[in-house]
């Protein structure tokens, strides 16, 4: 169940990763090098956050913290939508550091977690989910933008991030 979660989360991120340059450049005539900034902006956020995620996690709880992790990924996917300001996407990689930094810092340990006596399995269990859901997602992405086009991708993340916290919700209760 929770691998479900894990499938949509990198479903989601993979239709965005690959979507966002194609979206700047072609459907807002962004500069060429405005989406790697952007990229590359998340990255160095990324990083730190998966640092945090643990001690975040300690205090939270690492459920929790997955949750939240969907949350911002909502707002940050929402935002892509209706932002068209080079400041306002700036700004917007914050949440999306925090998105990706949280799920993919605990993500495999909430796995492990429920599932203490495959921790070897766990592991590669995860990395399919991960693997899947970007193939999934990237297949979905051309899907899409042929027809509805590149902005209207995200509505794809916004929908399978809803997914993601919902199993995670439900998960816990």
């Amino acid at each position: 169940f929770l691998g479900a979660g894990i499938f949509f989360g990198s479903l989601a991120n993979a239709v965005y990763l690959n979507a966002m340059p194609l979206f700047m450049t072609k459907e807002l005539d962004m500069p060429l090098s405005f989406p790697g900034i952007l990229i590359g902006m998340t990255a160095g956020l990324e990083i730190p956050v998966m640092l945090l995620a643990a001690r975040w996690a300690h205090h939270f709880g690492k459920v929790r913290m997955m949750r939240w992790s969907f949350i911002f990924g909502l707002f940050f996917y929402v935002g892509m939508e209706i932002c068209e300001s080079y400041w306002g996407f700036v700004l917007l990689q914050l949440s999306n550091g925090l998105f990706f930094g949280t799920f993919a810092g605990l993500g495999v340990t909430v796995l492990q977690d429920y599932a203490t006596k495959i921790v070897g399995k766990v592991s590669a269990f995860y990395t399919n989910c991960m693997s899947i859901g970007n193939m999934c997602g990237t297949s979905l992405l051309g899907l899409v933008a042929q027809y509805f086009g590149f902005r209207n991708t995200l509505y794809v993340s916004m929908v399978a991030i809803a997914v993601s916290f919902v199993i995670f919700y439900v998960f816990e209760i």
